[in-house]
């Protein structure tokens, strides 16, 4: 629960720092002298140019990136969507082969394998809608307390959230802090059903 808090801490001073307004500082423009000029012999400009155009890439290479909130809900959606299209789609097909099957055989023997297709698209179904529920509780939960940098995470994902979303978890922090008479709670699960979704979702 203290990492909890640590975490929602970390991400909401971060966002509150994205969004602090910058004063202007007047300068006073500099002239810059003439610099010399140096020849350099052709293999130490050769070097140079090679290590100017690695630089960006090593750069890159070594940048931590995590998905907003949107970015993270929308995979899982479309993820949960891609099962469920694929489950109908072998329901259908199987429908269609019994079909076939009972014409040529006149069988009517039950068919346990469409039975676990229909119960797999059940499931299916209900990931999907848990899918299109998840909160920015859920994501920080779920998500982002995964990281393996969980400072790096929260920084960049501080700096991708919208004001709603910082919202929303400042008062899962809260509700989870206190109870509605005002006295400090004990620990308490934070969001509703935050941790209890499917595995799935991971």
């Amino acid at each position: 629960m203290i990492k909890f808090f640590t975490g929602v801490f970390l991400v909401t001073s971060y966002a509150f720092a994205q969004n602090m307004p910058i004063r202007p500082v007047a300068l006073h423009p500099v002239v810059p002298s003439q610099p010399s000029q140096t020849i350099l012999p052709a293999s130490v400009r050769a070097s140079t140019l090679s290590v100017a155009a690695t630089a960006p890439q090593a750069a890159g290479a070594n940048q931590y990136t995590v998905r907003s909130y949107k970015e993270w809900k929308n995979e899982k959606v479309q993820m949960a969507i891609k099962r469920v299209t694929i489950t109908r789609a072998q329901i259908e097909y199987r429908r269609l082969n019994k079909q076939f099957l009972q014409k040529a055989e006149h069988s009517g023997a039950k068919d346990i394998e469409l039975e676990r297709l229909e119960a797999t698209l059940k499931n299916d179904l209900y990931s999907l809608e848990v899918a299109q529920e998840l909160s920015v509780t859920d994501y920080f939960a779920i998500y982002l307390t995964k990281q393996e940098n969980k400072t790096e995470a929260y920084k960049e994902a501080a700096e991708k959230m919208t004001a709603d979303e910082v919202s929303q978890l400042i008062k899962a922090y809260a509700d989870s802090m206190f109870v509605p008479n005002g006295i400090p709670a004990a620990a308490t699960k934070v969001g509703p059903t935050a941790m209890d979704k499917s595995d799935r979702l991971k």
